[in-house]
């Protein structure tokens, strides 16, 4: 298996995830290391994205925007990058006279409207389309139409599903799938970096030899090995994905070992100077060095 860094966000959404993930093996690979990002679970929100329902009817294919970069700057298809992509709405608040609309159990995910489960075959990847009538039902009219029309054209054409298929698939129903795309990348790569979702300490039960803490600003650096006591004693078995804890969790347990300062980008397509993340490369080639008895191919 190769080295796994594993990237968390500390305030889930908007922490800065993916821009660390896609410059990390950027930097990586101009270092010759065979680097690849994966991201297992992605959601993205359409209302504040409003271009993604445009990328999905061109390519025919459910994709979410933190799949689209990492796929740009790695060259793997979205499917295998992400294996499992969701696209969620908002609910319709003039239906409920303007007040709060109270979640269910699965939270705001359960408005996942438009999803894709992809498992990688041997020589193909098998892709599952899939929409949420229940939360399509619960959109505004206009926002109804726009995923009805971007349903339409997927292929293969979407299975029609309620809330409680999204929560099992989010909860690692197609964990299967997961793993078959994971497998895929790991037969071509000396690192993955994996890209959690949300505030999920642990999106797939792998076990990280680097973790990366991604909050505005600065990232915290800390040893796998000591990540993974923390999920232990938060009685998270390390051979599982951990779903029940957030990354607060662990890392009131595990403390950071060190904190990386970084710097506002100009554009959320832009990638951090390399200068930036300077000391997480250095770390990541030192585990590689240590790995391989400092004899590792270029």
């Amino acid at each position: 298996m190769p080295a796994i860094v594993l990237v968390v966000g500390y305030r889930g959404e908007g922490s800065g995830k993916t821009v660390i993930t896609a410059s990390l093996v950027t930097a990586l690979r101009a270092e010759g290391v065979r680097a690849a990002p994966f991201k297992p679970y992605a959601a993205t929100l359409i209302w504040d994205n409003p271009s993604i329902l445009g990328e999905v009817m061109r390519r025919r294919l459910v994709v979410t925007s933190d799949a689209l970069k990492l796929s740009s700057i790695s060259g793997v298809h979205p499917e295998i990058v992400n294996p499992v992509a969701i696209l969620v709405g908002e609910a319709d608040a003039s239906r409920n006279n303007w007040r709060p609309l109270p979640l269910p159990a699965g939270g705001p995910l359960t408005l996942g409207v438009l999803g894709r489960v992809s498992r990688c075959r041997e020589e193909r990847v098998d892709t599952l389309h899939f929409v949420n009538v229940e939360a399509l039902a619960s959109l505004p009219k206009t926002m109804q139409e726009a995923v009805v029309d971007a349903a339409s054209g997927l292929r293969p054409f979407p299975l029609r599903v309620g809330r409680e298929f999204v929560e099992r698939v989010l909860t690692g129903e197609q964990e299967g799938a997961v793993v078959s795309c994971l497998g895929r990348i790991a037969s071509q790569s000396e690192v993955i970096v994996v890209e959690s979702n949300s505030e999920v300490p642990l999106p797939i039960g792998v076990k990280p030899d680097l973790v990366l803490v991604a909050a505005p600003g600065v990232a915290g650096v800390i040893p796998g090995d000591r990540y993974v006591r923390s999920l232990q004693a938060l009685g998270l078995a390390s051979g599982r994905p951990a779903l029940a804890a957030s990354v607060a969790d662990v890392i009131r347990l595990s403390g950071v070992a060190e904190t990386v300062p970084l710097p506002i980008l100009e554009a959320p397509e832009d990638l951090l100077p390399r200068k930036s993340i300077e000391k997480i490369v250095g770390r990541v080639l030192e585990m590689l060095e240590k790995a391989s008895g400092g004899a590792r191919e270029e």
